[in-house]
């Protein structure tokens, strides 16, 4: 059970870590569909952490280890989402270098093409210089 993975805070907890306040935390977040909710083992609705990151990216309030009002630790360690997230890094890294490769192909293709284009248009410049009659003749 994915849920059972992750840390779990209260809505209070979850909208201060979001940096807004409860109300627009549930209409703007949670009511919406952005934030996803649960209910831990006594039916108090929850959100996991990994959500509250999905969504906002970084947290405005870290967690103090005397201040655990409204966290519920995981049953296991965070291991397995910190490895879930290295993979994903590593995986996008892979897919920049790629990218960047791709990137300086074209621009080593465009080079040749310009260049190709210049040899091009010098060659026309030259037969037209050559091969210029008067108006009068036809011949």
């Amino acid at each position: 059970m994915a849920d059972s993975q992750m840390t779990q805070v209260s809505i209070t907890k979850a909208a201060s870590l979001a940096g807004v306040s409860r109300s627009t935390f549930y209409r703007s977040y949670i009511n919406n569909g952005k934030v996803s909710v649960t209910n831990d083992s006594q039916g108090n609705p929850v959100v996991d952490t990994s959500e509250l990151l999905r969504v906002f990216g970084v947290l405005h309030d870290t967690v103090n280890e005397s201040d655990t009002t409204g966290v519920r630790p995981s049953e296991s360690s965070n291991d397995h989402v910190i490895n879930e997230l290295e993979s994903e890094l590593h995986r996008v890294r892979d897919i920049l270098r790629l990218r960047e490769d791709e990137l300086r192909k074209a621009e080593e293709r465009e080079l040749w093409l310009r260049e190709q284009l210049t040899k091009s248009q010098r060659l026309l410049e030259h037969r037209n210089k050559h091969q210029t009659r008067p108006w009068w003749r036809f011949w």
